[in-house]
């Protein structure tokens, strides 16, 4: 929708092929009657002061919160979180360690190992697996160094919400299209780019109907799980991609996460108190090692009987085939091996849960991107165009490092827009 908007407001007549019945991909916010915020089933942090994003919404008025609160931990005993430092720490030695390339597990294995270092080295694990949603015996130390530099240069320590949700961000973006008459085709699911001839041809069916749309230049914003050849819902392209763009595939991941949005009748955690005896009233995330969800967060510094239960990387995989009321209970199940409330007494104050499962989501397969051993620069590749008419957008095609992210995927279809203006 970012490259659509450019693209119509210079006078190019664009045509939008979602497949889905609803636009905005991986974003997915839902508003719940009777409940003061918005229920991300999607992305949900802006990652430091993004000007894709604050530019916009300021202009549209639309207010930012910044995440303030306390980070609490359950070791043997629920406390305030001290490790950050630290693993910040062990993560700058990445430094020493960056050429050639290598997993940040073998990166571990091969750190010199410090007396009292393994908790440490624990928490370093399971930030890199939960933050990139990353296997770490494949994710790559380059492209890890490479987000870290990104990460400071626009803030990115600073976590931020629209407090409306994303969806006044998608829903900012649908009207830029068609104020400009672009046109929005729903529920138009592509099955195959020909590029063969002077015009791309694209095809594909909406619900029993085929159809083919014939234009001067196409811009593929998929996640890169359906640019991968042979696919259930992979996209057939005519001439096939070239070797060097196939590789660059081959060496992005799109991780698995599973989230549940938990919503009670009252924020109970304010009236517990951790081991030092202060009170969680202003809880901002909750850190364990659950085996199923490690890492929890509340909508702080917004009041609201909401916890978010997450899961990614190698964690997440577990859940694959799960129904809906299984992956409920075990948050539930993990929540009271967390906190010292009853499963029971959560369950009788619960008044519903929310999740959508990306990676049994045909048209993502997997929430967002991260990079493996040796394609630290993969998404130069996958940006790169072919034959000025098939150009390619999307969060995994970022080359500042901002992969993963909305901004990314923004800035990334404001780069495409400018690639076609340019022709």
């Amino acid at each position: 929708m970012a490259c659509a908007a450019d693209l119509a407001r210079r006078g190019l007549s664009v045509t939008i092929l979602e497949a889905r019945k609803r636009v905005g991909g991986r974003i997915f916010t839902q508003h719940v009657s009777g409940l003061s915020v918005p229920v991300e089933l999607g992305a949900e942090f802006i990652h430091g002061r993004a000007p894709q994003i604050f530019e916009p919404m300021k202009a549209a008025r639309q207010e930012i919160v910044e995440c303030d609160g306390d980070d609490w931990c359950r070791e043997e005993q629920l406390c305030a979180c001290d490790f950050f430092e630290k693993v910040e720490q062990l993560l700058e030695k990445m430094k020493e360690f960056a050429s050639p390339d290598r997993s940040f597990k073998a990166f571990l294995e091969q750190l010199p190992r410090a007396a009292g270092d393994e908790k440490i080295r624990e928490r370093a694990l399971e930030f890199v697996s939960g933050f990139n949603a990353a296997d770490p015996a494949k994710i790559s130390v380059q492209s890890l160094l490479k987000d870290m530099e990104r990460q400071e240069e626009i803030g990115g320590d600073h976590a931020f919400r629209l407090r409306n949700g994303y969806s006044a961000l998608v829903s900012w973006l649908q009207e830029e299209c068609t104020r400009n008459h672009a046109e929005f085709r729903m529920e138009h699911v592509v099955k195959r780019v020909d590029y063969r001839s002077d015009r791309v041809v694209v095809s594909g069916h909406q619900s029993a109907e085929k159809f083919e749309l014939e234009a001067d230049a196409v811009v593929v914003t998929i996640p890169v799980s359906l640019l991968r050849p042979g696919g259930e819902s992979s996209v057939v392209f005519d001439p096939a991609l070239p070797s060097s763009k196939l590789d660059a595939i081959r060496g992005t991941e799109v991780g698995p996460v599973m989230r549940v949005t938990l919503v009670f009748q009252q924020p109970f955690w304010k009236q517990i108190n951790g081991s030092d005896g202060r009170s969680l009233a202003k809880m901002r995330f909750l850190f364990s090692h659950d085996r199923y969800f490690p890492t929890w967060w509340t909508t702080q510094p917004v009041e609201s009987p909401v916890l978010v239960a997450w899961s990614s990387g190698p964690r997440a995989e577990q859940f694959r085939g799960w129904n809906r009321d299984r992956i409920v209970e075990q948050a539930l199940s993990s929540l009271a091996t967390i906190l010292p409330v009853a499963k029971s007494e959560m369950i009788s104050m619960l008044e519903g849960a929310f999740l959508h499962d990306w990676q049994a989501d045909p048209f993502s397969r997997g929430a967002y991107t991260y990079l493996c051993v040796g394609a630290a620069d993969a998404p130069s590749e996958l940006a790169r165009p072919i034959g000025g008419k098939v150009f390619f957008a999307g969060e995994a095609t970022d080359v500042n490092g901002d992969h993963a992210t909305v901004h990314g995927a923004i800035a990334s279809g404001q780069r495409a827009a400018r690639e076609i203006l340019s022709l």
